[in-house]
């Protein structure tokens, strides 16, 4: 069958009716999995990646990523923007290697990751959650969970668990934009977006 971004409408080898493909398979596979909707794995500096077009027919959004900045300190912030919105964010670390917050911030912050004087191939693992991201009614949260390491040892390994809320107009998120605060993204920065069902 070969490999799909999404369940194909009918396969050549079938042996049910495509009506039963379609109410029994692709639309179960389509809607009631959880499905990459996006990946991108750098592979020279970038100044920030960019997630548009994010369809809005799953419930909840899953992100991973593995970032490092290019700045000449051992670690730089990490943030993210939604829908090209650079002004309506506030955020609070409320467990992290130097704790903070902000108000009406130009982007939320996931935490911190490590930079170029950081100890070699270090790069910070963030996971993060946006329930009911395609709901146009209400503001948005994000809960992130990662770390940063800017040195060796375990005193080095940096745990941040931020939350950031959208305090834009009510809206569905359509489009996400990761930013370092300083500097550019390595090559095998990876970000990855899947698609939850409800």
């Amino acid at each position: 069958m070969g490999n799909f971004t999404t369940v194909p409408d009918v396969v050549v080898d079938q042996s049910f009716p495509p009506s039963l493909w379609e109410s029994a398979i692709m639309n179960n596979l389509n809607l009631g999995v959880c499905r990459q909707l996006a990946d991108h794995t750098c592979v020279g500096a970038e100044a920030s990646i960019d997630f548009s077009s994010l369809p809005a027919t799953f419930a909840h959004l899953l992100v991973f990523i593995l970032a490092r900045g290019d700045i000449a300190a051992t670690q730089t912030s990490l943030n993210l923007q939604f829908n090209g919105d650079s002004g309506h964010y506030d955020w609070f670390s409320g467990l992290s290697g130097g704790s903070g917050s902000a108000s009406a911030a130009t982007s939320g912050q996931i935490g911190f990751m490590s930079g170029s004087t950081a100890p070699a191939n270090k790069f910070s693992p963030y996971v993060l959650w946006i329930p009911h991201y395609a709901q146009a009614s209400t503001q948005k949260g994000v809960q992130t969970l990662g770390f940063n390491t800017p040195g060796t040892g375990g005193a080095n390994v940096d745990p941040y668990v931020n939350s950031i809320m959208w305090t834009a107009a009510a809206a569905a998120i359509n489009e996400i934009t990761f930013l370092p605060g300083s500097g550019n993204f390595v090559a095998n920065s990876r970000f990855t977006v899947y698609g939850l069902p409800a």
